[in-house]
């Protein structure tokens, strides 16, 4: 079945043909272009609740509507992807916008077939792009990828989030001599917005003035070089930064470009006392970066999870990060390993890792608070390929049962299952059944709950990227 899977294809930009006399179908495709008509006219659906969920009583089988958003980034040099995957039983409809500075550059609307996988190239020569992707009649994922323009030059995945937040959290914003760090702030609303950053290290909070406040106009995105505020210190291994919104909404993500590569992340909205990391394919050490976002000191540990065995790496005194602070821990762990870190007195914090492959790009890679049975894992690769693997981590005390669907542009291949056991991390390599094509894998664990990931190495060899599954709820 693997022969079938052509994941590098792109879905042409034309509507669905169907069958005369169907009224059924020619009636919800009236319906859904009279969305898209409305959603053109007014932003009517990013204004209303986000996030994937059902169409109003009445509507057609129970129609689904929902956005993503992806503030990728790019830079001199770059190219960047928008990726869309239908892992569902409905066709959906896309209206993508690419947003930057001057506004909206880009809109783009087309259709994706059940089971189907689509790359978009999107702005990536621009500091602030950023692309919004809406989807009516079936729940898709989406994620961004940037690639150097150099050949065999680094990549980076970063999984698009669901929608604005009150506040965000970026743990990685370093800013060493040949780093470049950059906020990218996206306002895909009708209102305008506007928000305070703080930037932290593992001794100071810096407020730069121009910063507090910032205002970004409506439907506009921008990118704020970090390295004009705040310079790391000597004794100071991270910077990380604190978005706090003031009036309207916006999402926020971080990309930096180094002289070995390229690593980006979404913001983080929430606060944990435990972040899961399915991470696989990275060289000895891990650096665990971790923000406390509260006042009281947060006291942690970590636990290394292979697929033979579990240990507690953090020392027996554990970690510590004091209340409101920064702290950056290099880690050695069971080689291949993911991670829990775990806080030891209840206090929530937000964590990130910041993994090496073995030719030196480094990727950073967000984690999951919780578990859960059905995650759809994005392509870490851009549409020339690479080499795949999906990461299964499972953090619970009960096996779980993983079965698989590869989704690419002509449709899917169910792979055998297999059992994730408790307090182990599973490695699945995609080449036997896809070779170095790029795809999209759906999860389900039909006994336990595990936490999904992408990693992979760019075709050149040089490239190393991971990236968070999305979890698909209303898939389950």
């Amino acid at each position: 079945m693997a022969t079938e899977i052509d994941p590098g294809e792109v879905v042409p930009e034309r509507p669905p043909r169907f069958p005369r006399g169907d009224w059924r179908i020619r009636w919800r495709v009236a319906l859904v272009g009279a969305l898209i008509a409305a959603v053109g006219g007014s932003g009517w659906l990013l204004d209303q609740e986000l996030g994937p969920r059902a169409a109003a009583s009445g509507s057609p089988e129970g129609l689904t509507t929902g956005a993503w958003f992806c503030p990728h980034g790019g830079g001199p040099g770059l190219r960047a992807w928008v990726v869309i995957t239908n892992p569902g039983l409905e066709r959906a409809s896309i209206r993508m916008t690419t947003l930057t500075s001057l506004g909206e550059e880009a809109v783009r609307s087309f259709s994706l077939g059940p089971g189907r996988q689509t790359f978009r190239e999107v702005r990536g020569d621009d500091a602030s792009a950023a692309t919004e992707v809406e989807y009516f009649g079936g729940q898709v994922g989406a994620s961004a990828l940037l690639q150097s323009g150099t050949p065999g030059g680094g990549v980076a995945a970063e999984a698009c989030v669901a929608g604005p937040q009150r506040e965000w959290f970026l743990p990685d914003e370093r800013t060493t001599e040949g780093e470049n760090a950059y906020l990218v702030v996206m306002n895909p609303f009708a209102e305008s917005a506007s928000f305070d950053i703080e930037l932290l290290t593992e001794g100071r909070i810096v407020r730069p003035a121009a910063l507090t406040p910032f205002a970004l106009g409506p439907r506009s995105s921008t990118a704020i070089h970090v390295n004009d505020h705040a310079l790391l210190f000597e004794a100071e291994a991270t910077i990380s930064a604190r978005v706090i919104l003031r009036i309207g909404r916006v999402i926020v993500g971080s990309t930096i470009v180094t002289d070995g590569g390229i690593r980006a992340e979404a913001g983080v909205s929430l606060s944990s006392d435990q972040w899961i990391f399915p991470a696989a394919g990275y060289a000895e050490p891990m650096e665990v970066v971790v923000m406390d976002t509260g006042e009281a000191t947060t006291e942690m540990t970590v636990a290394s999870q292979s697929a033979n065995a579990q240990r507690l790496v953090s020392g027996p005194e554990g970690l510590s990060v004091a209340g409101g602070g920064v702290g950056t821990f290099q880690i050695d762990g069971l080689p291949d390993a993911g991670a829990v870190v775990q806080s030891s007195n209840q206090t929530p914090f937000v964590s990130l890792l910041r993994l090496s492959g073995p030719n030196g790009d480094v990727a950073n890679l967000t984690g999951a608070s919780s578990s859960a049975s059905v995650w759809l894992v994005m392509p870490s690769v851009p549409p020339s390929g690479g080499t795949q693997f999906v990461v299964l981590e499972n953090p619970g005390r009960v096996d779980a049962l993983v079965s698989f669907t590869v989704i690419g542009a002509r449709g899917g291949a169910a792979l055998a299952a297999v059992t994730v056991p408790a307090g182990r991390t599973v490695t699945i390599a995609l080449a036997p059944t896809v070779g170095k094509r790029a795809v999209s894998v759906l999860v389900r664990a039909s006994e336990g709950t595990i936490v999904a990931a992408s990693v992979s190495y760019s075709s050149g060899g040089k490239g190393y990227a991971a990236t968070l599954a999305l979890p698909m709820k209303n898939l389950g």
